[in-house]
């Protein structure tokens, strides 16, 4: 479709989960996009699965030399995280994302930044934080609480509770709910 930069998360084995490569390509993609006066606006999905978050494979790669763990998870959140999270942030081109099936951890917490999110039926959304150990991340705690309200965003960063599609739509994190969305084949 002219004036659209489509970008699909396309790696279905590991459910679309984010790497660090991954994160540096779009973050070009979307920095590119910003003054190509022929892309209008920016897509984000993953086709029938939105994205797992955070590929973790990388820190288990690490070891257990605390060191090592640290080195990699400072490499992952300061050289492709926060690019990523500026780009979509910063775009001075609407980024509009669909989502179908789950987003977890990074997956959905980087929606709090797009200008539109449109869900399948099937859509939920998850931040495994509390369960994994790990910190709320993605700009969660600021945005979420923002967009949905103090108390949902409470119950879903630390209670890992998982949104529907309709409570996404009803706390207003979400734009609409696309039935149709639910019938399209893998685009």
């Amino acid at each position: 479709m002219p004036g659209l930069l489509e970008i699909k998360f396309n790696t279905p084995h590991n459910r679309n989960a984010s790497t660090g490569a991954g994160q540096s390509l779009m973050t070009k993609l979307i920095n590119g996009a910003q003054d190509d006066p022929n892309i209008k606006v920016i897509l984000l999905h993953g086709g029938k699965y939105y994205s797992s978050g955070n590929d973790l494979t990388t820190l288990m790669n690490a070891g257990a030399d605390p060191e090592n763990i640290t080195k990699y998870g400072k490499a992952g959140i300061f050289d492709n995280m926060n690019p990523f999270l500026r780009a979509i942030n910063d775009s001075v081109k609407p980024v509009v994302a669909v989502v179908r099936g789950g987003s977890m951890g990074i997956g959905f917490t980087t929606l709090s930044l797009v200008d539109f999110l449109y869900v399948s039926p099937d859509a939920w959304f998850m931040t495994p934080f509390m369960r994994t150990f790990q910190s709320p991340e993605g700009t969660s705690t600021i945005n979420f609480p923002n967009i949905m309200g103090k108390r949902m965003a409470a119950e879903v960063l630390l209670l890992d509770k998982t949104m529907t599609a309709k409570e996404a739509v009803a706390c207003g994190f979400a734009n609409r709910e696309v039935a149709e969305l639910a019938n399209e084949p893998e685009w």
